[in-house]
């Protein structure tokens, strides 16, 4: 039904008029490959930083949250 793409546009809408800095997508663990290709495929250029399940390990946790930041 396009919902990914909507969030997508949206999310690329408030950047573009400076509203949101570093707007933040909360996907489930199973989608998460899916969305963030659905998310590239609208917008090749975009920087998207992805988490994996080795991101929330709790050794790289905090390696993530400072590339979040």
């Amino acid at each position: 039904a396009g919902k990914t793409l909507a969030m997508v546009c949206g999310s690329m809408e408030l950047r573009r008029l400076g509203i949101a800095k570093k707007p933040v997508h909360v996907v489930p663990n199973h989608m998460l490959l899916q969305y963030s290709a659905e998310f590239l495929r609208a917008y090749p250029a975009a920087s998207v930083l992805m988490a994996t399940a080795e991101d929330f390990d709790r050794a790289n946790r905090r390696a993530f949250v400072a590339r979040c930041a």
